[in-house]
């Protein structure tokens, strides 16, 4: 009966946290963190009104002014530099 008790308590805190977390984007975190800033602006971290959309820098700079270039960089700025043929806006929700 006690290991059941933990369990269920365990189990009522992991869902308090999700349901708590559930509106945060946390999007300038560790490595993609790393990966966006040479192409945007810096993103404030644990807010609960971020947008979407972010204008990219122009010029976008070179793979070589990455801190870490991981293969999500090179996936990240391959695809930044597709889509800044046809707009200068990032749209989060892709990445």
């Amino acid at each position: 009966m006690n290991k059941v008790i933990k369990i269920s308590l365990y189990i009522s805190f992991v869902l308090i946290i999700c349901a708590l977390s559930k509106n945060i984007m946390m999007l300038n975190t560790s490595d993609f963190g790393r990966a966006i800033k040479p192409l945007i602006e810096d993103i404030p971290a644990f807010t609960y009104d971020l947008p979407l959309l972010y204008k990219l820098k122009s010029p976008i700079g070179s793979i070589n002014s990455y801190d870490y270039i991981s293969s999500y960089s090179y996936i990240l700025y391959a695809y930044v530099l597709l889509i800044s043929l046809f707009t200068e806006y990032l749209d989060a929700r892709l990445l």
